[in-house]
Formats: C-alpha cells, sequence, structure tokens
C-alpha cells in the first residue's frame, strides 16, 4: 500500500476540476472560427477528464496494492495526460473541427491499460454529442427564417406566461415554429413533461432533430395542419418574412383554448406599416393583448440577426 502516491494522484485529480469546467463550459459559437474553438477546447476538456479519471483509479489501485505492472512507472500528471490522447479525425473544412474516435491515440501496453480503466460513453451521451454537433453546424445552414430564440428571450416568455391560475403540470402546450426546440428544452428544463408539449416544424432536418429530442412533432406546416386540436399555452417565435408572423399569430388565436396564453417573438413593423395587414393586426392586438413589449436591441445577435423583435402577450 503507498498513500502517499494515492494522494497525490487524488489531489492532482481534484485540482484538474476547475480546467476541466472551464474547457467544456459554454462558449460563443456564432462565427465558424468561435465555434471551432469551442470544438477544441471541448477536446482538451474531455481529455482532462480522462486524466483525472486514470489519476483517481491509480490512486485507487495503489491504496489496494494493484498497481499494473506496466504503469509502476508512471509517477506524474505529464505521463498520464499524454496516455490520455486520443485518436482525432479531423474535418475537411478550414474552420471544421476534429472529433474524437473514443480510442487512444497510442496503441503500447501501458496506455491501453490506463484506458481500460475508463468507462466508456452511453448511448445517451454519444447521442447528446451527436445532437450537439448537429444543432451547431446549424447556424451555418442559412435555413430561411431560423433564428432559434435565445436563452434569455425564452426566459421573459416563460416568465410571462407565469401561473395564470393554470400549472405548468397540467396545460397542453404547443410551438408551432419549434426549429432545433430551444424553447421547448427550456420548458423541459423546468420539469414540464415534454408528452405536454406539441411542435410543428417545416424544415426536415430541424423535425429530425425534434424527434430525436422526444418531441412530439404532429406536423411539418402549422399553418395548414394545426387541426382543431386547442392548448392552453402557445409559445412562439414565427418567420418574420412577408409578414409570416402576423400570419401565424392569428392562427395560433385560433387554436388557443379558453383561458389560454399566447406569448409571440414578433417583428415590430406592424406597429406603424400602413397597409391592410398590419392595420387589422393592430385592431386585433387593441381588443385581446394583454402587453407588447419592445425586446433589447441585439437581442437575437446569437442568432445570427439583429432584427428589431418584441414580444406579445395574448389571453383568451
Amino acid at each position: 500500500m503507498n498513500n502517499k502516491t494515492a494522494i497525490k494522484f487524488r489531489t492532482m485529480a481534484e485540482k484538474l476540476a476547475p480546467t476541466i469546467a472551464d474547457k467544456l463550459g459554454d462558449r460563443q459559437t456564432n462565427t465558424p472560427k468561435r465555434q471551432k474553438e469551442a470544438a477544441y477546447a471541448r477536446l482538451e476538456g474531455q481529455r482532462l477528464e480522462r486524466t483525472r479519471d486514470i489519476l483517481l483509479w491509480l490512486a485507487g489501485c495503489y491504496e489496494t496494492d494493484t498497481v499494473p505492472a506496466v504503469l509502476a512507472d508512471v509517477k506524474t500528471k505529464k505521463q498520464i495526460y499524454d496516455m490520455a490522447r486520443s485518436k482525432l479525425v479531423r474535418g475537411n473544412g478550414y474552420y471544421d473541427a476534429s472529433t474524437c474516435t473514443g480510442e487512444p491515440a497510442e496503441s503500447d501496453i501501458a496506455t491501453t491499460t490506463a484506458w481500460s480503466a475508463l468507462s466508456g460513453k452511453t448511448p445517451e451521451e454519444v447521442n447528446a454529442e451527436e445532437l450537439r454537433r448537429e444543432i451547431e453546424g446549424l447556424q451555418f445552414a442559412n435555413i430561411p427564417g431560423y433564428y432559434p430564440t435565445p436563452p434569455a428571450v425564452v426566459s421573459l416568455m416563460i416568465e410571462a406566461v407565469g401561473n395564470s391560475s393554470l400549472l405548468w403540470s397540467e396545460v397542453r402546450i404547443l410551438e408551432p415554429s419549434a426549429g432545433s426546440g430551444n424553447i421547448c428544452d427550456a420548458l423541459v428544463g423546468q420539469d414540464v413533461d415534454p408528452d405536454r408539449i406539441t411542435t410543428f416544424e417545416r424544415n426536415v432536418t430541424l423535425s429530425g432533430i425534434l424527434k430525436r429530442k422526444g418531441y412530439n412533432v404532429a406536423g411539418g406546416d402549422f399553418m395548414a395542419e394545426a387541426g382543431r386540436d386547442l392548448y392552453d399555452v402557445i409559445l412562439m417565435n414565427p418567420p418574420f418574412e412577408r409578414q409570416q408572423d402576423i400570419d401565424h399569430v392569428v392562427r395560433a388565436w385560433q387554436v388557443l383554448a379558453e383561458d389560454g396564453i399566447l406569448v409571440a417573438i414578433m417583428s415590430p413593423a406592424y406597429q406603424f406599416r400602413s397597409d391592410k395587414k398590419s392595420a387589422a393586426f393592430r385592431e386585433f392586438l387593441s381588443a385581446q393583448s394583454e402587453s407588447e413589449d419592445i425586446l433589447p436591441a441585439g437581442s437575437f445577435k446569437q442568432s445570427g440577426t439583429n432584427v428589431n423583435t418584441v414580444m406579445v402577450v395574448l389571453r383568451k
């Protein structure tokens, strides 16, 4: 038993925690360069996680006198860090980051022995990583009308709903232009049962992501396929082009249940345009809306646009 070495390795492992948290933390990915930098930071964080786990495993081996002979001369964190390097698959594009294969970069017996102590990723973790990469890549896919709702805006939308005499655990929720699921994800993060959420999404790629996340995709075109089902809460960030946001909000109003609430992110253009559709919508809002709050400038900057936005709240 070598408690001194065991303590040394455990101390090394504990000291890695802040760096690992930093490398795996959220980073800006709104440009190809930043996206690549964020990907490499995650790769480094994953390598440091493997380093930590091997350190802790070796500490346990020293405490029980079961250190493999091929690792008896491993005494430094750098030795273990070197062994924790994985094989990478290089991306084809200039800004494409490498991806980790989950296999050791070297095949010597010491390295493979150390890696044998590492538990592989679960299917759920693999799926989550694939989803993350797919969603991140959407930022530069040029999908018409796709501007994901930033977390700060989603929080304002959920706050606008409040309790309103409706319990989140009992309501029927609709997200009619769900994109990659930012609004839905925030609701689930607040313990809303995903089975209570219905989504629509026209883009096949985005619809596939929603399904992989486990959401109910009732159809593609909300305007044509919404049917007669009613919903207690509708949270929406519809497309703005050609005043589609007006059309989507009016259609959503038709499927809002009595005592329900609708919160929509819209272009403020309807407030000052003189065309018939804008005038009719202003008249509609004057009878139905609870509030129209202009969102701060740059609210959607991280989603790739500086368009001005307003949050409209309607109650039935």
